[in-house]
């Protein structure tokens, strides 16, 4: 709130109802959110930093936590710091951050949730598992790290009929991430010939 104080700044609507509050912070956030993560398959130098956590073969809930800090600083912490430009309270921050950290981490995890209506508002493991598939050109979906909406919007939502539990073989190919933590941030700047 400070900085909104200094610049002057009074865009988030912080005398709403704290669930407009936070439905507000989800879908302005998942915008640049959904974006920044989109251009990191596609740009080759992102790409190497977001590897890392593409690269496990099982999705487990501990899978959220394997990335690259450049990865998180760029995908996830730019724009979270546009919340505090906004000025977010600190209230709406909190419920944010456990309405988040509870997505991201069932998300990853290996568990059969019959999520039906969800699979349309919330990233759930069903649409996050297809992100995930060994197949990169498949992998091109579901981009939302909390919310589908943009997904849906820009064309990049992926959950086939009758297919939705068969996205089984997870992880990436053709170049092998190492398992242990520091060749894992030395990775990205491991000198790699294009295949």
């Amino acid at each position: 709130a400070y900085i909104t104080e200094v610049l002057n700044i009074n865009l988030f609507p912080r005398n709403s109802n704290i669930f407009i509050q936070l439905t507000f912070s989800l879908l302005f956030v998942e915008f640049f959110s959904y974006w920044l993560h989109r251009i990191a398959h596609h740009q080759k130098i992102l790409w190497k930093f977001h590897e890392v956590h593409h690269s496990p073969k099982i999705m487990w809930v501990l899978n959220v936590s394997r990335s690259h800090p450049l990865d998180i600083l760029y995908r996830l912490v730019l724009p979270y710091m546009l919340l505090f430009i906004l000025g977010v309270k600190n209230e709406t921050l909190g419920l944010y951050l456990v309405v988040t950290g509870v997505i991201s981490f069932l998300q990853h995890s290996n568990l059969e949730l019959n999520t039906r209506f969800f699979n349309y508002v919330f990233a759930t493991p069903r649409l996050h598992h297809w992100h995930h598939t060994v197949d990169i050109d498949r992998a091109q979906c579901n981009f939302g790290h909390v919310l589908i909406v943009y997904d849906l919007l820009f064309g990049t939502y992926y959950l086939p009929k009758g297919k939705e539990t068969e996205c089984t073989e997870v992880g990436i190919t053709g170049t092998e991430v190492p398992s242990d933590y520091v060749g894992q941030m030395r990775y990205p700047f491991k000198n790699r010939k294009a295949s």
